[in-house]
């Protein structure tokens, strides 16, 4: 099933600005918590709808300014665990929930907060997304492989997946490219062009790796130390 167009969000949202992490829906990040606004920022979620939006920092913003300027589209996540550390600072996993979209900060200190508002996928026939959901998970398999038992398990994973909107928020998320380049993905609302991107990145980076391979292949085999 797509991302619920049903599902509930407040008004408003405190928003824990990244320099290199999106929040996919349907998906897990884990973040260390430590500067103390934001561990004031994370007992208040707690307090409250355990709701905190990730927004990704523009490039070229200052990475520890609290009114560093951010994207509008972000992932609106649920803490899921909190585990504590003896120094007073955490590691929390969100759970991804909902793209929204940040209509204007109404607060930036002690930590940012924020209007925001639920942005839906605009979905197409289901054969058509079926077919890109097949097309994305066979590159996916092939640039992943099976290197050892996390990818063994993940691609089982998405190939057991039938809602092709998940299937494409699990592989952005794993996928180890530019942060900027998986914004790009966030904001596409439209699922067929998201799917038809994601592939032709899965392509892209499925041709990088096949170039490093050959040069490897072509590499001398015994090199000595000088």
């Amino acid at each position: 099933m797509p991302e619920s167009p049903r599902i509930w969000i407040p008004a408003r949202s405190a928003v824990f600005p990244l320099p290199d992490s999106i929040l996919f829906p349907n998906t897990l990040l884990q973040l260390f918590i430590f500067e103390p606004h934001y561990r004031l920022m994370l007992e208040d979620c707690l307090r409250g709808d355990s709701l905190i939006t990730v927004a990704l920092m523009r490039k070229g913003a200052p990475k520890s300014l609290l009114d560093a300027p951010t994207y509008a589209v972000a992932g609106l996540g649920r803490v899921t665990t909190v585990m504590r550390l003896p120094d007073s600072t955490s590691r929390i996993f969100l759970g991804g929930i909902a793209r929204v979209a940040i209509r204007r900060y109404t607060q930036r200190r002690p930590y940012p907060i924020a209007e925001i508002e639920l942005l839906e996928s605009r979905l197409a026939e289901p054969g058509r997304l079926d077919a890109c959901r097949l097309r994305i998970v066979s590159l996916f398999r092939a640039l992943v492989g099976d290197r050892d038992d996390a990818a063994r398990g993940f691609i089982a994973l998405i190939e057991e997946m039938k809602d092709p909107e998940i299937t494409a928020n699990l592989i952005a998320a794993g996928l180890n490219v530019d942060s900027h380049v998986k914004q790009r993905l966030l904001e596409t609302l439209d699922l067929p062009e998201r799917l038809e991107r994601l592939a032709r990145l899965l392509e892209e980076q499925l041709q990088h790796a096949r170039v490093i391979r050959r040069i490897l292949a072509r590499a001398p085999q015994n090199v000595q130390d000088n």
